[in-house]
């Protein structure tokens, strides 16, 4: 199978390779390879796997499909932003108001900043372009700053809590592009805009690097990628902490401008919503309608074989319990293991729906 997926240079040597790590021993070209065939395949596959037959893909692809009457609101407030929203909704081409449903209320939701586009994500391959890598924002302080594109802090535990990306890595490298950019630690040395060399004004690097007087600081700080929103039905608990339980949680936490804000990490575009009850079940609405039937009930190309796994350890707060010795009944105890079992789901898909995390009910407050 890999002399029939790969070029012959890849695995066709007779000679001996060294493997850096492997001392004392030689392998053939094919087997010293083995990692990169796998994981190119394991990509190549799984890039086949697109979710998008859900009921939103339907509707914007002129396939019949019509969304309900909430469904609609909710994709109308999700798109709105500073009291507007596309008109029309499929082929947007200008703005027109937009309103909560008390009707008088403008609509300011700007859900699209972070979860923008098809991939409902500004972290996506297509957002996250050459020009796009790295961008200027506003701040609450009113100063700006720089950070990685499609990554924001936006409340969800104090900056302080939850470092991420502006944690560093083993070699006291940062995790974000912004700063080792900021550290000319790239492209030899030269400055941020070769990242970025066609960043939209304002806040792109329009000017280059230390072309401000104060927006050439960094903003990566308690930031986080913005996942993306397919499927969001069965990926909870959800926030990177899994501080939400349900979808209407994380609803009322943007509707209340999150539960942390700093002057100076925190994404202005995340504030009060002042949504009412009918708002709220109208975004969950939405959200739901993400979810494509093929991956919730595990259907072709969605479809997997049987497979046992490890499922953490039984035991009690202190410990854990012992399970069988280790090969060769060496003196170590071994803890026992939890073994969940997931049987084939076949290209007919499951007969029941995948569960949602702990049974929640996603309209659940």
């Amino acid at each position: 199978m890999i002399q029939a997926a790969f070029q012959s240079r890849w695995w066709n040597s007779s000679a001996q390779v060294s493997v850096p790590g492997i001392a004392n021993r030689r392998f053939p070209q094919i087997e010293a390879n083995m990692s990169m065939f796998w994981g190119i395949s394991v990509q190549a596959y799984m890039q086949t796997l697109r979710a998008d037959n859900s009921e939103i893909d339907r509707f914007f692809d002129n396939q019949g499909e019509q969304l309900s009457a909430s469904e609609t609101r909710g994709l109308i407030l999700f798109s709105s932003a500073f009291g507007e929203r596309p008109s029309p909704i499929k082929n947007p081409t200008t703005r027109v108001p937009a309103f909560l449903a008390d009707g008088r209320t403008p609509a300011d939701l700007r859900c699209t900043a972070c979860h923008g586009g098809p991939e409902t994500t500004a972290a996506s391959i297509d957002a996250v372009t050459e020009d796009a890598r790295i961008e200027r924002m506003a701040q609450l302080n009113g100063r700006c700053a720089i950070y990685d594109a499609g990554h924001f802090h936006t409340g969800v535990r104090p900056v302080n809590d939850d470092i991420a990306l502006g944690g560093l890595d083993p070699f006291n490298n940062s995790f974000g592009e912004t700063q080792l950019a900021l550290n000319a630690a790239f492209r030899g040395g030269q400055a941020l805009n070769i990242f970025s060399p066609n960043s939209v004004s304002p806040f792109g690097l329009v000017p280059a690097l230390n072309g401000t007087v104060n927006c050439d600081v960094d903003n990566v700080r308690g930031t986080f990628k913005a996942p993306q929103l397919r499927n969001v039905e069965l990926t909870g608990p959800y926030f990177h902490n899994g501080g939400q339980l349900t979808l209407r949680q994380v609803v009322d936490f943007y509707n209340r401008g999150g539960d942390f804000q700093d002057a100076r990490e925190f994404d202005p575009n995340v504030h009060k919503l002042n949504l009412g009850e009918t708002d709220k079940n109208d975004l969950v609405a939405f959200l739901l309608a993400l979810t494509d039937e093929r991956v919730k009930f595990e259907q072709r190309p969605f479809d997997h074989p049987s497979i046992c796994v490890a499922n953490g350890h039984p035991g009690t707060e202190t410990g854990t319990s012992v399970g069988p010795a280790l090969p060769g009944n060496g003196p170590t105890a071994r803890a026992l293991f939890n073994v969940e079992c997931h049987g084939a789901s076949g290209a007919n898909g499951l007969q029941n729906p995948l569960p949602r995390f702990l049974g929640a009910n996603p309209s659940s407050p």
